[in-house]
């Protein structure tokens, strides 16, 4: 309907500045309100979506509930720098450096999205029937593992920009390597308690893909850690090449027909391929002059 296509492009124009000015929190160090919009923005966009599925609304409504979010995310992270916010003359700027970088820090992140959800894409194709759903309620669950310790990620990288000292990556990888592995390990524990919280129900193969996945999603966790560190560092050729591990993996992935549990063995083989990767070609190129 032409209304839902109106909120969807108000939603499309307000995600174009929110990563600027989170970048801006972020580059202040005002980590907190960055945090804060994050958790807000979610909070807004559930809560309200919640309220127009019980009222019994439509899809206009529910992509209401998502533009209520933007607007909340992009509010509250214009509130601490809104007196900085003046209009002045801009000298001009040579952009292909900026374009450079774009397309380098782009290829690595086609390749994180890639890791973390071609198992997900490609299910359907691999998949079928009640397996297909176990599998997704699993994956979908276990990505709490990776998505848990992002916040890190934003505090990491202002620093990152202006420091060559290993401590700067070593320390958050290893509050990533704790977070995610607790996460993991309550998810392993009582994955029938999470599975049922999350969807209502669950099919019997479920629980056991859960178990299996939240350990294959711990060097993802790090991946997402030292991908940003290798950007902050100028480091965007080593970065750009984790295409090539993908590419590995996607081929691999496309030859496990009907077999849920090889489908996690690769996705966690995949994390580790692409870490020992980034993590041995950082490590020489700390060895060799600038």
């Amino acid at each position: 309907p032409l209304g839902a296509l109106i909120v969807l492009g108000v939603i499309a124009a307000l995600q174009l500045f929110t990563p600027l000015a989170q970048g801006l929190l972020q580059g202040l160090r005002f980590f907190a309100w960055f945090a804060i919009a994050s958790v807000l923005g979610a909070f807004v966009r559930w809560s309200t979506a919640w309220g127009i599925a019980v009222l019994g609304g439509g899809v206009t409504a529910v992509l209401f509930a998502f533009l209520l979010g933007a607007v909340a995310t992009l509010g509250v992270c214009l509130w601490p720098v809104r007196s900085s916010l003046v209009t002045v003359d801009a000298p001009e700027v040579d952009l292909k450096p900026m374009t450079g970088y774009f397309w380098r820090v782009a290829a690595g992140q086609i390749a994180l999205f890639t890791l973390i959800n071609a198992d997900l894409i490609l299910a359907p194709r691999l998949l079928e029937g009640e397996v297909l759903a176990a599998y997704g309620k699993a994956a979908i669950l276990a990505r709490t593992v990776i998505f848990l310790p992002l916040p890190l990620v934003a505090a990491m990288f202002p620093r990152a920009v202006g420091s060559t000292r290993w401590r700067v990556v070593l320390g958050p990888a290893v509050a990533v390597l704790v977070i995610s592995s607790s996460a993991a390990l309550v998810l392993w524990l009582w994955p029938t308690v999470w599975l049922r919280l999350m969807f209502g129900g669950f099919e019997t193969l479920a629980p056991e893909l859960l178990q299996r996945y939240v350990w294959a999603a711990i060097p993802i966790a790090l991946v997402e850690i030292l991908l940003p560190w290798l950007w902050a560092r100028d480091r965007l050729g080593l970065a750009m090449s984790a295409v090539i591990p993908m590419a590995v993996f996607l081929v691999f992935l496309l030859g496990l027909h009907d077999a849920p549990e090889r489908m996690i063995t690769a996705v966690g083989g995949a994390g580790w391929l692409v870490l020992a990767w980034l993590g041995t070609g950082a490590a020489m190129r700390r060895l060799l002059p600038n």
